[in-house]
């Protein structure tokens, strides 16, 4: 049913059937449909006259018929309402599970009903069932299709508080691809005609662990958007801490500034009419200190819900305003320097950014500390003389009998400063200004260092240093064959010592480790189209810090079109016989992923020339014989870094050279290394470095050739585009590929 909430389940997945019109749903015999209509029918009457029981008891005689039955009348599925109505008899865990068995009924049927669905995906996530989070997942995407699916504007409703939480997460390019960068909280215009599979495709391609059945982060981000609806939610939808926690997750540190502090109810509450712990807004400080120094942020509570904001906004307006030269004006200054004292003085406790901030305000009021001792003691003594008990000697001492240390006199300034104790405004206008200055650096800071999302999926690992690269060569059959080429830096198989501390504190003991590689090829839709799991077993050689594992090179085949690969690493501890056989597997210790996105085919059509990707190789130093000899013995070089006078070698095919009136072809290469210019006023303009060109003829329409690269100009830190470039004589066709390196000390 196009405009009803019903919708085909194939949205993802294979075609399935889909029931028409109004008539008996699939497995459903004409009379058994008709008194489960019936059902249908009562209980949709009994929900309509306020009778929840009786409605109850009537879709409860639905699903034990047919879980999956679909009703006109209730305008879905009869699960939906089943969940409704156990959720308002007060039993949730029934209500989360009559949702699911009607899901997977469905499912079996080849049915996908919306509104069903959503009841789940939130109660999932919402209510902590861990269980089936895989299954809402799923759901989740099928929800996500159905934007393309339905033109129904209650499924669409539906979907608004879904695509709020996915907005803030997408790439420029695809929020303007599907119209979600023209959504705000308040204006959800429509979509593009393929949104839904769009998002459906992108969350596909965010899977952080490919080896595995499941997509860890999108679980991970609808368990994001449930805490953030439960907690930083307000009447008119998610507040600012709701979008950085979907964005980031948990920070690493968080604290509110608070002003009940004895000293400052003293020194501020106490002395004003019009102040109060009340008038301080409530706030929170959030800190992501494992994303860098910029990841902070600053909240307060406005109107109700919290949004990001800056120091100035902890300032209630009645001190804020109104600073300035007359006794009233002086007073509030007072009052704004003590607590921004107090604001940076927690604040500073959590980053340095607000470090330097409260040392010149703590200076400055220990200034203002200093001038109100002087003033009271001069009150001290005016007081005395007028009573006779004092004579002017010169000296002064407070009530108690101690010296009172005085400075110069009031009006005392700050070394080095401009600023003085008897003109505390001008001080609290620098400082309030100085503090706009900084928090809007802060801001661009955050906005330029701070990455759009962050997954905590590996965060019970160490990441494994890994490096690769792809190259795509044609076979014979017209499709693209693919190598993958791998492998670790020195070192990058060693725990860290507090990992191998605990370790031997968890009593594991392993004298090697187990790598698995999983390499998933996926279609143009992210779609999973076959794996192939490697396993590698590697001794622990703990006394050789330098320990890697050489490069290595997968094959997969078959692939047209556009497709994608994905790789990801895991290492295991692992016991090893005195073979060096793998036995026992204990915890993993490491983790990475690689990923290769939107590679295309190389063209079959013979009547254009076509170029295999570059294959880079390191051939052997001083060996003598043949050049060719190197070659065969050369290495692959999966990693961008290039240690300075490094033997580079290039591999590379080409395809359907034509021939000409002899039949022979003939084909030039060419290379030329380049690197982009130095010096401020060079622009984009690059040095070529090296150039060189051979021309060829064959009899063959397929070449193969290898290129030793002269890189002997090239100095550490140069970045390099190396570019191979072949011409068909015969043709005029022309087709190049380039690799990109830096270039390292050796």
């Amino acid at each position: 049913m196009r405009n009803g909430i019903l919708q085909p389940a194939a949205l993802i997945g294979a075609l399935l059937l889909v029931p028409t019109g109004t008539g008996p749903a699939l497995g459903q015999t004409p009379p058994e449909a008709t008194r489960l209509e019936a059902e249908a029918l009562a209980a949709r009457t009994a929900l309509d006259t306020g009778a929840p029981a009786a409605a109850l008891a009537h879709l409860q005689a639905i699903a034990a018929a047919d879980p999956a039955y679909v009703s006109p009348a209730l305008d879905g599925a009869a699960a939906y309402w089943l969940g409704m109505a156990f959720r308002q008899a007060g039993a949730p865990d029934q209500a989360h599970r009559a949702w699911r068995e009607g899901l997977l009924a469905l499912n079996e049927r080849g049915l996908f009903d919306p509104r069903l669905a959503d009841a789940f995906i939130w109660d999932t996530f919402e209510h902590g069932h861990h269980d089936d989070q895989i299954l809402a997942a799923a759901a989740y995407l099928n929800l996500l299709a159905a934007l393309d699916a339905s033109d129904d504007p209650a499924v669409h409703a539906l979907l608004v508080p879904h695509l709020h939480g996915l907005r803030v997460i997408l790439p420029a390019h695809l929020a303007a691809q599907t119209g979600l960068n023209a959504w705000t909280p308040q204006t959800t215009p429509p979509l593009a005609p393929d949104a839904g599979a769009r998002l459906v495709a992108w969350w596909r391609s965010q899977d952080a662990a490919p080896a595995t059945r499941h997509n860890e982060r999108l679980i991970e981000h609808l368990a994001r958007v449930a805490h953030a609806r439960t907690h930083y939610a307000f009447d008119e939808g998610l507040d600012a801490r709701a979008y950085v926690y979907i964005r980031l997750g948990e920070p690493a540190r968080r604290t509110r500034v608070q002003f009940d502090r004895t000293a400052f109810r003293n020194k501020v509450l106490d002395r004003s009419l019009t102040l109060n712990e009340s008038v301080f807004l409530d706030n929170e400080f959030w800190y992501y200190a494992h994303l860098g120094p910029d990841a902070h942020y600053l909240f307060y509570n406005r109107d109700g819900h919290y949004e990001i904001g800056e120091i100035r906004d902890l300032l209630p307006p009645s001190i804020r305003n109104g600073v300035g030269v007359g006794p009233r004006g002086q007073r509030k200054a007072e009052a704004v320097v003590r607590t921004l004292e107090e604001i940076y003085r927690q604040l500073s406790m959590y980053h340095d950014d607000f470090a330097g901030r409260y040392q010149d305000v703590a200076a400055f009021s220990s200034l203002l500390d200093d001038q109100e001792t002087v003033e009271r003691a001069e009150r001290w003594k005016a007081t005395r003389r007028r009573d006779g008990s004092v004579q002017d000697d010169g000296d002064a001492a407070d009530p108690a009998g101690e010296a009172v240390p005085l400075r110069a006199g009031t009006g005392a300034s700050l070394p080095g400063s401009v600023f003085s104790a008897d003109q505390p405004h001008l001080f609290a206008q620098h400082i309030i200004q100085r503090g706009q200055t900084e928090d809007a650096q802060i801001a661009a800071r955050r906005a330029e260092n701070v990455p759009a999302t962050y997954t905590n999926v590996f965060d019970d690992v160490e990441p494994l240093p890994a490096m690769a690269r792809v190259a795509r060569f044609l076979e014979p059959d017209g499709t693209t064959r693919t190598e993958v080429y791998w492998g670790t830096p020195p070192g990058a198989l060693h725990p860290s010592r507090a990992r191998r501390r605990a370790l031997r504190r968890d009593g594991v003991s392993a004298d090697g480790y187990l790598l698995v590689a999983t390499l998933v090829q996926q279609d143009a839709a992210f779609r999973e189209r076959s794996v192939h799991v490697h396993r590698h077993v590697v001794r622990d050689l703990a006394d050789d810090p330098d320990a890697s594992i050489a490069p290595v090179t997968y094959t997969v085949t078959g692939d047209t079109g556009t497709y994608h690969l994905a790789l990801q690493w895991d290492q295991y501890a692992a016991s090893l016989n005195a073979r060096g056989e793998l036995g026992e597997v204990g915890p993993r210790l490491k983790a990475n992923t690689f990923r290769a996105d939107t590679l295309t085919a190389l063209a079959a059509d013979g009547r254009r020339l076509e170029m295999s990707d570059l294959k880079p190789l390191l051939v052997p130093v001083g060996q003598d014989g043949p050049v060719e000899a190197a070659f065969a013995d050369a290495v692959v070089y999966p990693a961008s870094d290039l240690p300075e006078g490094a033997p580079l070698a290039l591999y590379f095919e080409v395809y359907h050279l034509a021939y000409d009136a002899t039949d022979r072809t003939a084909y030039e290469v060419e290379y030329e290394v380049q690197r982009p210019e130095r010096g401020l006023r060079a622009g984009a303009r690059t040095a070529i470095l090296t150039s060189a060109s051979t021309r060829y003829t064959g009899t063959e329409r397929t070449a193969r050739e290898y290129i030793l690269v002269d890189l002997s100009e090239a100095r550490a830190g140069d970045r390099l585009a190396i570019t191979v470039r072949v011409t068909d004589r015969t043709s005029g066709q022309q087709q190049e590929r380039t690799l990109h390196y830096r270039i390292v000390p050796r």
